[in-house]
């Protein structure tokens, strides 16, 4: 028994020496992005809340159950009753990154399986963590139910990965795919898209496994997908049927699953624009240049499967021992792809390349130990750990000053906003509504989050009441019927309460008493500019 137990305590060391790393460096990359006082995006919602208000108040919460994902939606809520003030968004934001750092560890304790050095496992796991679609909002608006899928995505994993040495125990293998099939499914009830991470894992496995091994490593392979496909069999039903028969809001286009994409031109057209390295889905390095990024990905590439294929045949003569592993390395791909293939539309936004761009990075690192394997042993070490070091620190570097000027954007649109209402009342003392001028490509629903916000420091937390007046919640006000409607709305407002309308930059819009203006975007601040700051 002690000879197990010290065993156990072996195995766990490093899986709590690289959870403790990876949280530590994602604190100090992050660390102004959480620290400033500010909401984003969708979190002026949480103005309203408290810990006595029902969860049916969050904006969200019935759009969230209407797609199927009443994780995320629960999520949601506690964040909303909680983060009633910016104080406490900091809060959220820092279980954000705890989730995070646990993610990155299990990824590092996983790769040392596959013979990759203890180092080169931390700078791999902490490399696919750092992908500006997912660090952005998971930080920025402390979307918990972003990396909460993740998390359960890599566990489902490694109990798959338990059960395959079980083989002779049937029971305890069949207990362990069970609980994989429940997390995986637990992580699409959080955020489908994000459960796609678990298909970058098989494509790792069949990259890095030894070709001698590859008997094996099919087998293992078929396994896995097999469990991953049961659980978004399970899902998709699940959610097709919720959506189908109750829904309890309306849903935009892009988000109904009951109406998949099943056109086949449609998939290969999307499949070539995930296949441009130089488009928007590949700027894995915000600050940096697309075509610079898309050229260094295409060199790697094709680097490594030149050299790949040179250093094969020269071992083995042969191809016939390539084709099921490069089958399956593309088919495992595909599946990462999945489902930014069959999402009705594409406007949805770049969460949903998740499973594309992790399994992009794991290729492109693949390539990189194929490019060092012509070198000496000692030599080949050493490159790779350089490479990924160098690939790190300038994520780490870009990362925290795209999150930090982000962040102060925020800082500085709600700041300027409540400056605007609080000399409107000094003035005029009385409040009917606020009119936002927005940009086309802006989502304006945002603007009636943001009244609250500012209305909250301007007035006090729970001294206003508001109403979106607008046209729509999304999409551009087209003509003059809809201003007449957001008249209408605000001509029967209770006394109080204050109205929300916006225009777009460029259109007219009606006139009407007590209204304050706001025109102002998110600064165009420069880097430099938010160091000095």
């Amino acid at each position: 028994m002690s000879s197990r137990l010290k065993q156990f305590g072996e195995e766990r060391k490093w899986l709590l020496i690289y959870s403790l790393c990876s949280i530590a460096l994602l604190y100090l990359i992050f660390a102004p992005a959480i620290n400033f006082l500010y909401y984003g995006g969708d979190d002026y919602r949480y103005t309203f809340g408290n810990p006595g208000l029902s969860c049916a108040k969050d904006d969200g919460y019935h759009f969230m159950m209407t797609l199927g994902r009443p994780l995320q939606a629960y999520m949601d809520c506690l964040s909303f009753r909680y983060a009633f003030t910016v104080e406490r968004m900091r809060d959220i934001r820092i279980v954000a990154v705890l989730l995070m750092g646990c993610s990155a560890g299990l990824i590092a304790d996983w790769l040392r399986m596959y013979g990759v050095s203890l180092l080169q496992g931390f700078l791999i796991a902490a490399a696919l963590i750092l992908i500006p679609h997912f660090y952005g909002d998971t930080i920025l608006t402390g979307a918990l139910s972003l990396p909460v899928p993740i998390l359960l995505a890599i566990i489902a994993y490694r109990c798959v990965l338990k059960s395959h040495t079980y083989e002779k125990t049937a029971t305890a293998a069949r207990f362990l795919k069970a609980t994989a099939v429940i997390s995986l499914i637990f992580a699409m009830l959080s955020y489908p898209a994000m459960s796609f991470f678990y298909c970058t894992f098989m494509l790792t496995k069949v990259l890095f496994s030894r070709l001698d091994d590859w008997g094996r490593s099919k087998k293992e392979v078929m396994i896995e997908a097999r469990i991953f496909l049961l659980a978004g069999v399970i899902f998709f039903v699940w959610a097709y049927y919720n959506m189908h028969f109750h829904s309890r809001t309306a849903v935009p286009p892009e988000y109904r699953l009951d109406k998949p994409n099943l056109n086949p031109v449609e998939m290969i057209s999307r499949l070539f624009t995930i296949a441009d390295v130089y488009g928007g889905i590949w700027s894995i390095l915000p600050l940096s240049n697309n075509v610079t990024q898309g050229n260094v990905i295409l060199f790697l590439i094709t680097s490594g499967l030149l050299l790949g294929s040179v250093t094969y045949f020269y071992r083995y003569k042969t191809s016939a021992r390539l084709a099921q592993p490069v089958f399956f390395a593309g088919a495992l791909f595909l599946l990462c792809c999945a489902f930014a293939l069959v999402i009705p539309s594409y406007n949805a936004g770049a969460r949903l390349f998740m499973g594309s761009v992790s399994a992009g990075i794991i290729i492109v690192i693949w390539s990189v130990y194929r490019c060092a394997s012509v070198l000496p042993v000692v030599i080949r070490s050493i490159t790779i750990t350089a490479v990924l070091m160098f690939y790190l620190s300038l994520q780490a570097y870009q990362a925290n000053l795209n999150m930090m000027r982000a962040a102060w954007h925020f800082v500085g649109y709600l700041h300027q906003s409540e400056a605007i209402i609080q000399s409107w009342l000094t003035d005029q003392h009385e409040l009917k509504r606020i009119h936002f001028i927005t940009e086309k490509e802006e989502y304006a629903f945002n603007r009636y989050f943001l009244a609250s916000g500012a209305l909250s420091q301007a007035l006090g937390h729970g001294n206003y009441s508001i109403k979106w007046c607008g046209a729509a919640n999304t999409g551009p006000t087209e003509n003059s019927e809809s201003q007449k409607k957001s008249m209408k709305c605000l001509k029967n407002l209770e006394p109080g309460v204050i109205g929300i309308t916006y225009s777009q930059r460029g259109e007219s819009y009606l006139q009407s008493e007590a209204t304050v203006v706001i025109d102002k975007q998110f600064d165009d601040v420069k880097v430099g500019e938010v160091i000095v700051l």
